[in-house]
Formats: structure tokens, C-alpha cells, sequence
């Protein structure tokens, strides 16, 4: 009897591919929501697209921290995080991108400034 002896199995690379290609999309589109919620100068929609970055993000540190228990729990993906170490450190690298992409707070006026004119 010959049986095939392997040291490490090679795991599968489509996990990886899928997870950056999409997280690099949704960081793509949340940038480009940054420059539209600057452009439009809305307070609400300022506050609510804060809210969802932040949303991602907490996202991103939970599949960090939780892995496979998270990502099988909230998505229903059956795809084993805590065998890919490049998932997880991925996740904490888009966790800190997704921050680039929260819109600057231009509608705080300054207390102690006085206005021109007065």
C-alpha cells in the first residue's frame, strides 16, 4: 500500500482573492462616498455616512478578532478565516483604511474665533 505523503497541504487561494477583491471595492466605493459627502456639505448625510464607516470598520476587526465564528455567524459563509493568516491581518490593515475614508468635519464653528465684520 503507497500512500502520498505530504508535509503541508496547499490551501486553496480563492478565499483570499474574493476577500481582498471585495474589500478593496467597498474601500473604493467608500472612498469616493467620502468626496460625495464633502461635496454635498449635509450634516445628517455627514453623520450617517460616518456611522456606516465606522460600521465597516467595526466589521473588519470583528473577522480580525472572532475569524470564522463571525464570518459564519453574520455573512453564512462557510469559508474557515483562521486557516488564512492574510485574511486576518488584512482585515485590520482595512480596518484602519476604511478611517482614510471617513469625510472630514467641516460644520464645527469655531467658540472662541471672532466672525470678520463684528
Amino acid at each position: 500500500m503507497h500512500e502520498d505523503f505530504q508535509l503541508f497541504t496547499p490551501l486553496p487561494m480563492w478565499p483570499v482573492i474574493v476577500y481582498y477583491s471585495l474589500s478593496i471595492a467597498v474601500f473604493g466605493i467608500a472612498y469616493c462616498g467620502r468626496i460625495l459627502v464633502q461635496r454635498k456639505s449635509n450634516y445628517p448625510f455627514f453623520i450617517l455616512y460616518t456611522l456606516v464607516i465606522v460600521m465597516m470598520a467595526a466589521i473588519q476587526f470583528c473577522i480580525f478578532v472572532h475569524g470564522t465564528a463571525f464570518t459564519r455567524s453574520v455573512f453564512h459563509v462557510d469559508i474557515d478565516v483562521d486557516l488564512y493568516d492574510s485574511i486576518r491581518w488584512g482585515a485590520v490593515v482595512f480596518a484602519l483604511l476604511f478611517y482614510f475614508a471617513m469625510p472630514r468635519n467641516n460644520f464645527i464653528r469655531s467658540v472662541g474665533r471672532k466672525r470678520p465684520g463684528r
